[in-house]
């Protein structure tokens, strides 16, 4: 660890840490940094002051939004402690000879949850995953609710397994919703089907054309990249996602980073961004979480965009297209969720998903005292 000068051995100074001095920098940076994008939290009452009269629409990220961010991309799950209590819930509706409403039967199952998984987390230290299913199931019980994220939409599903979200995979190139937009110039990439239950929905696929060139990179990369011990090659449909959290040699990182450059040289209609400890391959295509929050809007048919007020929460850097859509509709609050200082076209921030939990959670019950 390195050292200012030492003091001579008549001084009372302490020996200063540059570690300590860079913390310290980064504290106060994020501390100018939150002048721009103050919390939400604190800002509560301000923020929602003008939604009266709104259709409010949630759009969530996943990964560093509604779970932290893990080491094993395919863990980063939810953690289902709705389905654990819907016994106890159960029975407490039977002993009040089944006169709860669906809304006090929902409310009652929230506080359950909220009180049990509170006491858990204080136990054990745990960041609050075992209430962030409850907290969103609550907000789309309030509001239409999307979660838009890099991830192909049915691990999505998977992760989150609420059936009154909608979800919007491959970093909006895979959606699926009850009907489609009108006023989408790409119809032909609107394909009727029925989900599993028999109801009728519109799929929505900007790249599908793309999809045997993204089968063709996937196989060629695993067997490129196989000897870069903790590297992953994940397959999100319409996008490919290459991770290298686990890559502790950082001269691997960098022969992983050219490999993965080399090999989509050879794939001149795709690209290569950035994001935290991944790399993600897209095609080429007109399409982002921007269009993908559009596209929602119509199909959802909050066209007018004097009656709407999205809130969209994300913490990557795919979300800043979103966070543009909303300030060009000129209503609507974009809120980044970052502990560090970044640029962002965000109006507010969040530190982390135990802030956004908290943040769900009051504008649930927000919503729940208008009524």
């Amino acid at each position: 660890m390195g050292y200012l000068s030492q003091p001579s051995e008549h001084s009372n100074m302490k020996p200063i840490s540059l570690a300590k001095m860079d913390d310290n920098e980064e504290l106060c940076s994020y501390a100018s940094w939150l002048e721009k994008h103050p919390s939400v939290l604190e800002n509560f009452d301000k923020v929602m002051s003008v939604a009266e009269g709104k259709e409010i629409v949630v759009f969530l990220d996943y990964d560093g939004t509604l779970s932290p961010i893990v080491d094993d991309p395919d863990k980063a799950y939810m953690s289902d402690a709705v389905s654990a209590l819907r016994r106890t819930i159960s029975t407490t509706r039977k002993n009040c000879g089944g006169f709860l409403s669906p809304d006090e039967f929902c409310s009652f199952g929230f506080s359950l949850l909220l009180s049990f998984s509170h006491k858990l987390s204080c136990q054990c230290g745990m960041v609050c995953n075992l209430q962030m299913r409850a907290a969103v199931r609550e907000v789309a019980y309030c509001f239409p609710t999307a979660i838009v994220s890099g991830r192909c939409k049915d691990k999505v599903y998977e992760f989150v397994k609420l059936r009154n979200v909608y979800y919007a995979g491959s970093h909006g190139m895979d959606i699926s919703t009850p009907s489609g937009s009108s006023k989408c110039e790409d119809q032909k990439h609107q394909i009727k089907g029925v989900d599993e239950k028999g109801n009728h929905v519109v799929h929505f696929h900007p790249a599908k054309e793309f999809l045997p060139t993204i089968q063709e990179i996937i196989k060629v990369l695993k067997e490129n990249t196989r000897r870069i011990k903790g590297s992953m090659i994940e397959d999100n449909m319409f996008c490919v996602t290459v991770h290298y959290r686990c890559v502790k040699n950082e001269e691997d990182i960098s022969v992983l980073r050219e490999m993965v450059e080399s090999t989509m040289k050879s794939y001149p209609s795709f690209h290569i961004s950035s994001g935290r400890k991944v790399m993600e391959i897209r095609p080429n295509v007109n399409w982002d979480k921007g269009c993908a929050l559009m596209y929602l809007l119509d199909t959802l048919g909050y066209d007018n965009f004097n009656n709407v007020l999205p809130i969209y929460l994300g913490d990557d850097r795919t979300d800043e297209d979103a966070f543009k859509v909303i300030r060009h509709i000129g209503q609507g609050f974009p809120i980044v969720v970052s502990s560090i200082a970044k640029k962002t076209q965000a109006s507010y921030s969040l530190r982390d998903p135990s802030d956004v939990l908290a943040f769900l959670i009051r504008l649930a019950r927000w919503k729940k005292n208008m009524l």
